[in-house]
């Protein structure tokens, strides 16, 4: 349910709040993404994918720590589900 409730609220504020369809912020990322850190050592990690999809992980907080490594997983999903939801006639 926390995580339930966790998508809600970033959606909602990424609607109110956010850089808008097609939008860049300089990044080359126009993903929202949020972080909530839990008192039982845990944290919630959020980051949009595509307009539809959302990645949401319970991650141990020593995990937040390798942020690198967090972004290129992150990343390389991404890429993959480009790769899967591609039309056959689409460019690359």
């Amino acid at each position: 349910e926390l995580c339930a409730d966790m998508i809600d609220v970033v959606i909602d504020v990424s609607c109110i709040y956010g850089l808008g369809e097609g939008a860049d912020d300089g990044t080359g990322s126009t993903a929202s993404n949020c972080v909530i850190t839990l008192n039982n050592g845990t944290a919630l990690f959020l980051r949009e994918m595509n307009r539809s999809l959302a990645l949401v992980c319970i991650l141990k907080e020593s995990v937040m720590q390798q942020q690198g490594l967090l972004e290129y997983n992150c990343a390389s999903f991404r890429k993959a589900l480009g790769e899967l939801f591609r039309l056959p006639n689409q460019p690359k």
